[in-house]
This record gives structure tokens, sequence and C-alpha cells, in this order.
């Protein structure tokens, strides 16, 4: 009887099971990149969109901003118009005013605040280097035949470095027809 003995290992015969296994686990690998794929692209359209958006809402917010700041200057022109207008009606010309009140000042004396009522009374406060040229003032004003009368309400001492300087406060009361504009007179 001969036997036959093969000493060389035997192939081991592969299963139909390892294919499949590998079939499943490369087509979920596939499907799961692809999907992964198309979340990526998604997520880089919608990025894309909303930096689209954001541009636009920015250049919005730009051209709004511009118009709101056109507004603001029209509304500011339109005011100082109005204000102007306002200055062009009144019935007694500040400027005479001021004209006459700084004529009276004697030259050591500058106004610091100067309030004027369209009842005729003025709040002027003047700085002065001496208490003789705030009573030269008082006393220019008394007899000036544009003031109906004239008091002072305060004199303070101030200290301004070396020199001394003397701030009155002046109650004035207008002849108010002294000032009064004339209609047609072509001052404006």
């Amino acid at each position: 009887m001969l036997s036959e003995i093969n000493l060389l290992p035997q192939k081991d015969q592969r299963s139909i099971w390892f294919a499949i296994v590998l079939t499943i686990v490369l087509a979920i690998g596939l499907i799961g990149g692809g999907l992964l794929y198309y979340q990526y692209l998604s997520l880089a359209k919608q990025r894309d969109a909303k930096q689209a958006e954001s541009a636009k809402i920015a250049e919005q917010i730009e051209i709004e901003t511009q118009k709101l700041q056109e507004a603001a200057a029209k509304s500011d022109i339109e005011r100082y118009v109005s204000m102007i207008n306002a200055v062009k009606q009144w019935p007694v010309q500040t400027a005479s005013i001021l004209d006459e009140l700084t004529a009276a000042l004697p030259a050591s004396g500058f106004f610091s605040t100067f309030a004027y009522q369209d009842t005729g009374a003025i709040l002027l406060s003047a700085q002065f280097n001496g208490l003789d040229d705030t009573a030269q003032y008082l006393h220019q004003l008394t007899y000036e035949d544009w003031v109906q009368s004239v008091t002072i309400h305060s004199i303070a001492r101030e200290e301004d470095g070396n020199a001394a300087l003397y701030r009155a406060d002046f109650n004035i009361q207008l002849k108010r027809d002294r000032f009064l504009r004339m209609k047609g007179d072509g001052t404006g």
C-alpha cells in the first residue's frame, strides 16, 4: 500500500464570508466618506452664503449710516437756518445793543457773559482791572439815553496770577423803542 504523505502545508480555503465582510466594510467606508464629503460641501456653501449675507448687511449698514449722517447734517443745517431766520425776526437789533454796551466799556474791561431777553432785560457779567473801572462803567450806563435802569447784583474779586480782577454782574433794562428794527430798513 502506498500512502501519500504531503508535508507541504495545506492552503486554507478562503471563505466567502471574508470577501463579503471586506466588501461591506469598504462599502460602509465609501458611503461614510461620501456622506462626510457631501456634508463638508453643504457646510462650505452655508459658510459662503453667511459671508455673502454678512457683507451685504455690512454694506446696508454703511448705506443707512450715510443716510443718517446726511439726514443729521440736513437737520442741523435746517436748525441753523431756522435760528438765523428767528434772529432776523427779532424786533430788537442785538448787534446794536452789543455795540452800545461795548462802546461804554472802559479800556480795561471785557465781557464774560451776556444774556438778552426779548423783554429788554440784559444780564451782563464783565471783568475789570479795578473797582474804579467798574464804577466808571456803571456811571456811563446810568447816563446813556438807551438805558432805562441799571443795577449791579454783585462784585467779586478774582485772583488771576499776579493781578486781581473784579467781576461785576449787571442787570440792565433797555429802552426798547431805541433799538426797534424799522420795517423795510434793509438790515437782516
